[in-house]
């Protein structure tokens, strides 16, 4: 196994280090995110227990307000000898209205402050309406809750605690109540009150909580009473819990199956007064279960998010760290096998890193380009040496010999009034005039152009209508410099590997034009191409194509270029860039 680790890569052996690394923190981090989430859980527990004895208390503080409802009838002074003085005298109506009128005002006040309690209802030991102007619609025959008569309400209660009476949809209530004299030492019962109490407050308190879902619910017992804000879960809820005796244990959490659903059970008890109360809160498990969910999908998520980007930049830095290494590597190794140094020297990278592989990388190209300057020397000297050779030939021929012998042969021609061959002697010698002149090698487009035009009118005499010429010049360059002889050669091409080859007319044509800063030269025909025969050698009337692009590379360097394209009997195309000196 560590035998086969050796031969891996560098980069390999350290990526697999950083995912074991990675693999074994993943694994710690989901440990902790397991006792995370148990913890989390019984904190949410708790959090809701607490809540839920927020509502109980919530509850309970709304009853105790009905309570100091009753404490209020007993100690106010005005309510409690109005009763007594209707309770032992016999009034008129005029005096029992007017009695009545200062009791609904004392009750009055005493409702201002409260929240739950909306009315009361005061009837006397005959059971007559004291508050008759709120209730006057109401009768003892009129049903208030549970089918319950005011009647009935009145008389439901025999000890001086008195009862609450609940709706099964926990909505409302009523609280009744004997009211005795406390201006004399007797236990002497007044009245009854009867209070109509609103519940809303159950409801709202639990909704507005924020953690229950709206499947949850509450179930109220008072002495046997059930009531729930989910009326349709009232009968199988009732069930259930006497199914189960009533044993829940108080705040702490249960769990109770009620048809196809199964429900977490707060249970959580109230006492006012003598009065004791037994709240469950039914919370959906599946509610529960999902919150759950959500919270350990988000954890998973998050984890691996993070060890996501984490490899993502981890590998980034690798690569960023490694990979020129692994580029020199290979650059080397390829180098090494096809010893081709203008490859090394394309992929050749420059980095900023700051650290020792920038060193690396900026000693490996300086040795290139050493080596380089080596190469450059070693062509430049070879270079001089055929120019050397090439002078030399030029020596051995005297040109004025050349001339002379070509005049006489032009005036020969006009003697005989043969204006043809006098054209063509007079182009030949402009032409090799030109070819064989050393005095300048570098020459205005102007004079190449007159130099292309003698080789066109001396190659038009002997293919005729075979040879097509056509010119497209920016007049603006006539006047650049460039190297002597680097477009007439390009032309003569042409026409040997052209025009020679085939018996239609061939068109040649030539175009000189400026782009951005570049003198641009483009010669095309339309001949059977030169994919086959393209010459890297000096032939026998010029400047070969390997000729004119060295000559180019040694004037300008890497700013002239020689591109060439061929599309046989379509398009042959050389294009020449040459650097614009205005």
């Amino acid at each position: 196994m560590f035998g086969k680790f050796s031969t891996l890569s560098y980069k390999t052996k350290i990526k697999i280090i950083f995912y074991s690394v990675a693999g074994l923190s993943t694994t710690l981090l989901f440990l902790v995110g397991i006792f995370f989430i148990n913890h989390l859980s019984k904190e949410v527990n708790k959090t809701n227990q607490e809540r839920v004895g927020a509502l109980s208390l919530r509850v309970t503080d709304g009853f105790k307000e009905i309570n100091d409802i009753i404490v209020e009838l007993h100690k106010n002074n005005i309510i409690q000898e109005n009763l007594l003085v209707n309770e032992e005298n016999v009034l008129s109506n005029t005096e029992r209205l007017e009695l009545f009128q200062e009791i609904r005002t004392e009750l009055d006040w005493i409702l201002a402050d409260k929240k739950s309690a909306f009315d009361i209802i005061l009837l006397d030991n005959q059971l007559n309406k004291i508050n008759y102007q709120t209730f006057q619609q109401i009768s003892l025959d009129t049903k208030l809750i549970n089918d319950m008569t005011v009647l009935e309400l009145a008389t439901s209660i025999d000890h001086v605690e008195g009862k609450w009476f609940f709706n099964d949809s926990l909505s409302e209530a009523y609280f009744v109540k004997n009211i005795y004299s406390t201006r004399i030492r007797e236990t002497k019962k007044l009245a009854t009150a009867i209070i109509p109490v609103s519940l809303r407050f159950i409801r709202e308190f639990f909704e507005e909580t924020g953690i229950y879902s709206k499947d949850d619910f509450v179930v109220l017992n008072y002495e046997g009473q059930y009531a729930s804000s989910k009326i349709d879960m009232l009968d199988a809820v009732t069930a259930a819990i006497d199914k189960q005796d009533n044993n829940f244990s108080h705040n702490q959490s249960n769990t109770l199956r009620i048809g196809s659903h199964k429900y977490f059970i707060f249970t959580t008890e109230g006492k006012v007064g003598n009065h004791s109360f037994t709240f469950f809160y039914f919370l959906l498990n599946e509610e529960w279960t999902m919150k759950f969910i959500s919270i350990i999908i988000i954890f998973v998520g998050g984890v691996l998010i993070f060890i996501s980007l984490s490899l993502l930049l981890v590998d980034k830095y690798l690569n960023r760290l490694l990979d020129p290494l692994i580029h020199l590597s290979k650059t080397m190794k390829d180098f090494k096998e096809k010893k081709d140094f203008l490859s090394l020297r394309k992929n050749s990278l420059k980095i900023e890193t700051a650290d020792e592989v920038e060193d690396l990388y900026a000693s490996f190209n300086q040795l290139i380009v050493d080596v380089e300057e080596l190469i450059q020397k070693e062509y430049q000297a070879k270079l001089l040496s055929q120019e050397i050779e090439y002078k030399f030939l030029q020596a051995q021929l005297d040109p004025h010999f050349l001339y002379n012998t070509l005049n006489s042969i032009n005036w020969m021609a006009i003697d005989k009034e043969n204006y043809e061959i006098s054209e063509m002697i007079t182009n030949l010698s402009f032409l090799f005039r030109n070819k064989i002149d050393h005095m300048d090698d570098m020459i205005p487009i102007k004079e190449e152009l007159d130099v292309i035009n003698a080789y066109i009118k001396i190659q038009s005499t002997r293919f005729g209508n075979r040879l097509v010429y056509e010119e497209e010049i920016d007049e603006s360059l006539i006047y650049e410099v460039i190297p002597k002889l680097t477009i007439q050669p390009l032309i003569e091409n042409s026409i040997k590997y052209g025009v020679e080859k085939i018996k239609r007319p061939t068109q040649i044509k030539l175009t000189i034009k400026n782009l951005t800063g570049k003198i641009l030269i483009e010669i095309k025909d339309d001949g059977p191409g030169i994919v086959e025969k393209i010459e890297f050698k000096k032939d026998s009337t010029g400047l070969g194509l390997s000729n004119i692009k060295n000559r180019l590379k040694l004037i300008y360097g890497d700013k002239a270029s020689v591109k060439i394209s061929s599309e046989p009997n379509i398009e042959t195309k050389v294009i020449l860039a040459i650097p614009s000196k205005n």
